[in-house]
């Protein structure tokens, strides 16, 4: 854990997320107008690590990032409360996750509101990410499949250079 004071003099606690934490998480993202789920913070922090800011056992702010082999990285899901955004706790949890990250060559995918602060760590506007969300589709019923088709999972691995 580390202490350090923000610029009105709160004293800031930085600390590894845990699992305790994604209640937390959840109210952060829908805070800032985020559609992520409870069980989509789930899925995000089983598969990466997180970093927690918390002032008098709040948590205002947390950052994540998740590591593809041993040199690609990227980072992700930086919120800052926002009673909290611009008292430099975003480049405080920014600054510990590329401390976490050294060596690595990292990737962002990030909203334009924190293109300031990537900028100051390095990070470039390379393309865009365009997302779209749906209601959620009715449950399908279970069908049996003829002989001899069969299901299997499909999936792409992504390797980064």
């Amino acid at each position: 854990m580390a202490l350090v004071t923000t610029p009105d003099g709160d004293a800031l606690h930085l600390r590894k997320m845990t699992s305790r934490d994604l209640p937390a998480a959840h109210r952060l993202s829908s805070r800032v107008g985020w559609s992520h789920r409870p069980e989509d913070w789930q899925f995000i922090f089983q598969s990466g690590q997180g970093w927690i800011a918390e002032i008098d056992g709040r948590v205002i702010g947390c950052a994540l990032y998740w590591l593809w082999g041993e040199s690609a990285a990227t980072v992700g899901m930086v919120i800052v409360s926002p009673d909290w955004q611009g008292k430099r706790i975003g480049f405080l949890l920014m600054s510990k996750i590329m401390s976490c990250l050294e060596g690595y060559q990292v990737r962002l995918h990030a909203t334009p509101m924190g293109k300031g602060l990537y900028q100051k760590f390095g990070f470039k506007d390379t393309g865009m990410i365009t997302q779209y969300q749906i209601n959620p589709l009715p449950q399908l019923q279970a069908c049996a499949i003829p002989a001899p088709l069969s299901v299997r999972l499909a999936y792409r691995q992504i390797r980064y250079p």
